[in-house]
């Protein structure tokens, strides 16, 4: 048993947790819900070591825990899969998946590399996912990255012979697919039922209540609800959460269509992109995607679909210019663009947003008012610089606050973005190219780890934008949110977009249907 007792941390004025007191057991699956900045992932980071809380106590099994740092804590026994991936870019993913543990593979001063390799392609194998692990996990999607996080906490401990009680998911299945998160929720029931203690966090309350045996609630640091997963559903539980009933129409779908005509804004034909990796000394070619020809409506969302390495993603960066493709034809209004680069593609006024605002979102050493002011640079009446080069900081501080009023983001100007929540971090990098008015904006998996009030915020915004008529590609994961904002559903499948489907009021497609596509 893992008691919490009246355990607080401050961060200067601001409250992480407060006098908060928890018991987990093992066995048993323990959901913790509330919106971002409710404290759950300050209570995790006390939990494994990170963060020394300011008073309370911590019991295992009726003795003081007492952790100085994460990996102490995996000696006693407590894993965690963090938000945001917490692997090193720079070397092989082989080398992430036991980083801390080396030793393990250390025979007479050497390590066996070879073993090592051998090992992370069996535990990622239990998870189906079977990427070269020699590769720099660099190369590898923001996705697959949480996707190692997740096999980390639950399959490297058994792997490497280590104990293991309680194990702390924070948002393990943002990153993952449809198909993915059953064998998700699959092993953490596992977990249990080995007698392991599962504490799970997650935005998604449909898994909350699938997977959990209790739930608490918590609101500004503190727990303002427990209840029993069997007594509850997620209209409760949003209630508990944010103090209000979630809206029927959650994805805004009264307004859908309302700025759609019939003129192309955006259209690809024949897209392919070839990836070279070396193999054997040799360099093979593969398609990323192959052959795919889009157009996009004004005013339309056009949603798409597909597994992890469908080639979704990388069809998203080629559309904004982030990556070139090896053949095929874009036209913007008309316009051939024939080596579309980030630049030129902004300056046309396509911009993208990624799913990993974290390292390509944000700068999160910097203020609010400084990420919100970094792509309007230039001239003009979304810029904050005059003809002369100088800059207009009164207009920047004016604008800043309009635009986290706007967005209600929890924050101030000049506060660090790294310190916000993730659900206020992921407003700011919206904000960033939203109130630029852009005519196509390319994101992926936008309420990415973000609690439900502040996902239906964002719903509201694209569709605001959609009315206007700019037009939007989503790219997305979760497979309710894109078939709740889309009009059409591109569908991906091994790089080729095997159909499109109609998803307009009325017309909605079943999970069930896009499942079997995307498989």
């Amino acid at each position: 048993m893992l008691e919490l007792a009246n355990i607080t941390k401050r961060f200067g004025a601001q409250i992480g947790v407060d006098s908060v007191s928890l018991t987990f057991k093992r066995g048993d699956v323990v959901g913790v819900v509330g919106e971002n900045g409710a404290g759950k992932s300050t209570l995790l980071n006390i939990v494994s070591g990170i963060v020394k809380p300011d008073s309370g106590t911590m019991l295992l099994d009726g003795e003081e825990l007492g952790v100085a740092g994460y990996k102490h804590a995996n000696v006693r026994g407590i894993w965690r899969v963090f938000q945001d991936p917490a692997l090193i870019p720079g070397i092989p993913l082989y080398e992430n998946v036991f980083l801390g543990h080396e030793e393990r593979f250390v025979r007479f001063g050497v390590l066996n590399r070879r073993e090592m390799i051998r090992q992370a392609r069996r535990v990622l194998g239990e998870m189906n996912l079977e990427p070269d692990v020699r590769q720099l996990t660099s190369t590898f999607s923001y996705s697959l990255r949480q996707a190692v996080e997740a096999v980390k906490a639950v399959a490297v401990p058994h792997a490497l012979g280590l104990g293991a009680a309680f194990v702390l998911l924070d948002e393990p299945s943002a990153g993952l697919t449809h198909v993915e998160v059953p064998r998700l929720l699959e092993l953490i029931r596992l977990l249990a039922t080995r007698g392991l203690g599962v504490v799970f966090v997650s935005h998604r309350l449909s898994e909350i209540l699938a997977v959990c045996d209790e739930i608490y609630v918590l609101k500004d640091g503190a727990v303002v609800a427990q209840t029993r997963a069997a007594a509850t559903d997620e209209s409760q539980l949003h209630e508990l959460m944010v103090g209000r009933v979630r809206p029927a129409d959650f994805h805004a779908e009264a307004l859908q269509a309302s700025g759609l005509t019939e003129q192309v804004v955006l259209s690809v034909h024949g897209f392919s992109r070839r990836d070279r990796r070396p193999s054997h000394g040799r360099e093979q070619h593969r398609f990323v995607f192959e052959d795919v020809s889009l157009d996009l409506r004004e005013g339309e969302i056009l949603g798409v679909a597909g597994l992890v390495g469908s080639g979704k993603s990388a069809l998203a960066r080629c559309l904004a210019g982030i990556d070139h493709v090896n053949s095929g034809t874009l036209q913007f209004m008309g316009e051939t663009i024939r080596r579309a680069s980030l630049q030129t593609m902004k300056s046309r006024g396509i911009v993208y947003l990624s799913d990993d605002r974290r390292t390509e979102g944000l700068i999160g050493t910097f203020p609010v008012k400084w990420n919100i002011s970094l792509p309007s640079g230039e001239r003009g009446a979304a810029g904050f610089a005059t003809r002369g080069g100088l800059w207009r900081s009164r207009f920047e501080a004016q604008e800043t606050q309009r635009v986290i009023e706007k967005h209600s983001i929890k924050g101030e100007p000049g506060g660090e973005t790294g310190r916000l929540s993730g659900g206020n971090q992921q407003k700011v990098a919206l904000a960033k190219w939203t109130r630029r008015q852009p005519r196509v904006l390319i994101v992926e998996n936008p309420t990415i780890a973000i609690d439900v009030g502040s996902k239906g915020q964002i719903y509201r915004l694209l569709r605001d934008l959609a009315a206007s008529g700019k037009s939007i590609v989503l790219v997305g994961d979760d497979l309710t949110e894109v078939i709740g904002l889309s009009d059409r559903i591109a569908v991906m499948r091994n790089g080729r977009i095997v159909d499109l489907l109609d998803s307009s009021p009325g017309n909605k497609p079943e999970e069930a249907r896009i499942v079997a596509l995307m498989t």
